[in-house]
This record gives C-alpha cells, structure tokens and sequence, in this order.
C-alpha cells in the first residue's frame, strides 16, 4: 500500500506536459518504421525499388532534420531540470531514516564480528554516538575500543544501512536517483574502511 501511495505521488509531482509531449514527438521513431514496411513489400509490388528509396530518404531526412534540431528546440521549449535542493533535502532525510535503522539494529543486539562473536560494549556506545550526534567520536571512546573492531563494526552499520535502504527502494518512497546516490555513497565508505583493515 505504501509503495503504491509513493507511486501515486510520482505521477502527481512529475507531470507531463504539453513541452514533454513536443520533445517526445521531435525525438521518434524518424521515419525508420516506414524503410522496414517499405522492405517488406512483395518482390513484385509496382516501382518496389523506388518506394524504398524515397522510405530511405525520408528516413534519413528526418534523422539528420529532427536529430540535428533536437537540442535547439529542448533548450527552446526550457524543460525544468532537477531540483537540486529537493534531492539533497531528500537525501538528508534519507540518512536520518537509515540511521534510526541502523540504531534499532544497534539497540536489538543483532550485529555481531564475522567470526560470530559479539562487538564490546565501547563500540556499540561508539556507534551509538555517532549516529546520534553525527560527530567525530569523543576521544575517550576511541581509546577504549580497538581501530581494527570499530572499523568492522562499521562495515557491519554500513550493511545495516544497506539492507534499510533496499527496504525502502522497495516501498518507493524515494526518487531513484537519491537512492542510487545513496548506495554509491555506502559502497564507497565501505570500499574506503575494507582497503585500510587490508
């Protein structure tokens, strides 16, 4: 029910319009369904070859016409672009929903070291702090927990977060674009701590 309310208010956000309709129209299919019907004419339909050479013409026209003229006339027509800062407010309120899932997992006690054996108490508190004030870590924690734990610990937020964030893509709930934006940003915290554990 969600992804389909999130579905509903795409289609009403992003509305096409008649300037959508004008580029979609300039950017067909360009003559290119008229060269194949022409080609499928019997062998021994009447002026067979010159109906496929005036298909080709207008194919190839209509493509060096309406593709040469395509960028002139979007820039005409003054499509909206993207609003930058919708998307990046998005992708702030992205982060807090990933972050309060990553601490309902810290909270539940379910993250545990690739060999099986729980996180220390100083990481877990680590974590917490820096999810809750997205800060550096105070410099007392950091002395407590070992370099090597907090950063597996960490790789084990990041996959966290990547398991909510494909929850959420699959409610729909945000633009595809903030997402992939996020993953790309998770994957290359979790690339940057796995090459210094290396």
């Amino acid at each position: 029910m969600t992804r389909r309310i999130a579905d509903i208010d795409y289609l009403a956000s992003e509305q096409f319009g008649t300037k959508h309709g004008v580029v979609l129209v300039a950017a067909g299919m360009r003559g290119a369904i008229t060269l194949a019907a022409a080609q499928l004419l019997p062998v021994d339909t009447p002026h067979r070859s010159l109906l496929i050479l005036v298909a080709f013409f207008v194919a190839a026209g209509t493509l060096i016409l309406q593709g040469g003229t395509l960028p002139t006339l979007v820039r005409a027509l003054k499509l909206p672009t993207q609003n930058s800062a919708a998307n990046e407010s998005l992708m702030q309120q992205l982060g807090i929903d990933l972050n309060q899932a990553v601490l309902n997992t810290l909270d539940a006690g379910e993250l545990t070291k690739r060999d099986g054996t729980p996180f220390s108490e100083s990481s877990i508190t680590q974590a917490r702090s820096i999810l809750h004030t997205m800060l550096n870590p105070p410099p007392e924690l950091e002395q407590q927990a070992s370099q090597g734990e907090i950063s597996e610990l960490r790789l084990e937020v990041i996959e966290a977060g990547r398991a909510e964030l494909l929850r959420i893509r699959d409610r729909g709930t945000y633009p595809s674009d903030v997402l992939s934006a996020k993953l790309a940003q998770l994957d290359a915290d979790q690339i940057s701590i796995e090459a210094r554990l290396h």
